[in-house]
């Protein structure tokens, strides 16, 4: 009789084998063994130091949307805390190796390389180390997430919390439309499609703040649909947080 249990286990044993056949672990950028990314490598990734509204760059107050571009793209979020740009040669390979590569160890790398970023922006620190305040992923469609097994997203804001002793809810916030890729998509396009595809299922906020957590932003049209729906269920404020911004967009 086949136990079902050793069955699971050589696939599991099979599986990890020929991804570290495939995908050893290495320093993305200078290939140091036993480490995805090295001390020396991770000092040269340039943190964004400025706080500039997140859709036209203008320098500002904490990272806030100015107020010509809340009224242009009918903003709910207050601001997005942005950590690195994506372009940045070993932020692109280490997110790009975390969500294509299902790579899931490059999550506690990336919310370390989060961390540092706070540390350094006490404007960030005063709202974050907050009573009142709760981070919350950008969740994946259950589709997606099945296939990718994990939710990048997810796995960054919980080793954030973890780390950082943060309130945390990954359960509520929920994605209940597989809406197609925003990556080929214009900004017009991508606040369209992202209509009606989140929905909380939780108890109301009680003007809470919210830090929503992702991995790159681009338009945020993603970020601020989430905030619309948070703030319709009486959260008070919500922020983004988030490791890069993509420029190319």
């Amino acid at each position: 009789m086949f136990n079902i249990q050793k069955i699971k286990n050589y696939a599991i044993n099979l599986h990890n084998f020929f991804k570290d056949l495939l995908f050893p672990i290495e320093c993305l950028n200078c290939q140091k063994a036993n480490t995805w990314l090295c001390s020396n490598c991770s000092n040269l990734i340039k943190k964004e130091t400025l706080s500039i509204c997140p859709a036209c760059g203008k320098e500002n107050e904490n990272s806030k949307y100015c107020s010509s571009c809340k009224k242009k793209y009918n903003l709910t979020l207050s601001g997005v805390w942005i950590a690195f740009q994506y372009q940045d040669k070993i932020i692109n390979k280490l997110i790009k190796t975390l969500k294509y590569k299902f790579i899931k160890d490059i999550s506690t790398i990336l919310a370390n390389e989060l961390i540092n970023f706070i540390e350094n922006k006490e404007e960030i620190k005063k709202i974050i180390y907050s009573k009142n305040t709760i981070i919350i992923p950008i969740p994946l469609h259950l589709k997606k997430l099945k296939w990718r097994e994990f939710n990048q997203a997810e796995e960054i804001a919980k080793e954030l919390a973890k780390k950082l002793n943060l309130n945390i809810n990954t359960k509520n916030l929920i994605k209940i439309k597989n809406n197609k890729s925003q990556t080929s998509l214009k900004r017009n396009q991508r606040i369209d499609n992202v209509k009606n595809v989140y929905s909380w299922t939780g108890e109301n906020l009680n003007s809470k703040t919210i830090i929503l957590i992702d991995d790159v932003i681009t338009s945020g049209a993603t970020l601020n649909e989430c905030a619309k729906i948070l703030k319709q269920n009486k959260a008070r404020k919500i922020w983004g947080l988030v490791i890069a911004k993509n420029t190319t967009f």
